[in-house]
């Protein structure tokens, strides 16, 4: 025998049956979709039904890692499993020309604390247009934002702000969707990377990535990114639509 529920109507209360139907419930005519009570909520028969080999899962639900070029003191060179100037992906070996196929990208601005990439951030903007935190607001009158004149009298000082260039990348080498970022001193390399898009089209071409060696004001070694053309078949390039479409949908 079907419950039933008492639902108020304009003129009297309206008796509704309701069937179960997993999550929908049938109402009858007379009572409003949007009446609470109206929902019968699904309890599952045991803790294990709740769980499905087909889940619903979206870009919202995944961690998406990064494609980072190692430096003395990145993570796993600290610990010894990647050497500085090789290219790095949490799990993954570290790799040396990695190639990859740019799929998407954006232009974003990132505020943080004063120190390493690890202090908390103050104020985004994932168009590079408006920012939101503080101390927000439009991103092109922002003074976190502009370059300033240095104290010490030798040349000017770099944005508070970092600009960013990052894409969503397939890595051929590790058959992966991965991030990747290019900023500050590695901004030129953004610059070439999106002047191959602009001529060819995202998800249409390849790029092999490595690294140059620099030294610092004090002597100290860093690496730069450089960005090559690269070629892959057919293929590979509509295997790198596909998981990308996978993760995003499109």
């Amino acid at each position: 025998m079907a419950k039933s529920i008492v639902t108020k109507g304009r003129n009297k209360p309206t008796t509704a049956p309701i069937k179960k139907k997993g999550m929908d419930a049938f109402i009858e005519e007379g009572t409003s979709p949007n009446d609470a009570s109206n929902i019968e909520l699904y309890e599952p028969k045991s803790a294990m039904s709740a769980y499905s080999n087909q889940p619903v899962i979206d870009s919202s639900d995944v961690f998406i890692p990064k494609l980072r070029l190692a430096q003395a003191l990145t993570a796993e060179v600290t610990n010894g499993t990647a050497k500085s100037g090789q290219w790095v992906i949490s799990g993954e070996d570290p790799m040396q020309k990695p190639v990859i196929i740019p799929l998407m990208m954006n232009r974003r601005r990132e505020l943080r604390e004063t120190g390493d990439d690890n202090r908390q951030i103050l104020c985004r903007s994932f168009d590079s247009l408006r920012g939101v935190g503080d101390p927000g607001g439009e991103c092109a009158i922002c003074h976190m934002a502009k370059w300033v004149e240095n104290k010490k009298g030798k040349g000017n000082s770099a944005p508070a702000c970092t600009f960013i260039y990052s894409y969503v990348v397939y890595v051929v080498d590790v058959d992966a969707v991965v991030i990747l970022e290019f900023s500050r001193t590695s901004i030129a390399a953004g610059k070439m990377l999106n002047t191959m898009i602009m001529q060819k089209g995202l998800g249409t071409f390849a790029a092999q990535l490595s690294s140059a060696s620099s030294k610092n004001a004090r002597n100290q070694t860093f690496y730069s990114p450089i960005v090559n053309g690269a070629k892959v078949t057919d293929k590979v390039l509509a295997t790198a639509k596909k998981q990308a479409n996978d993760m995003f949908g499109g």
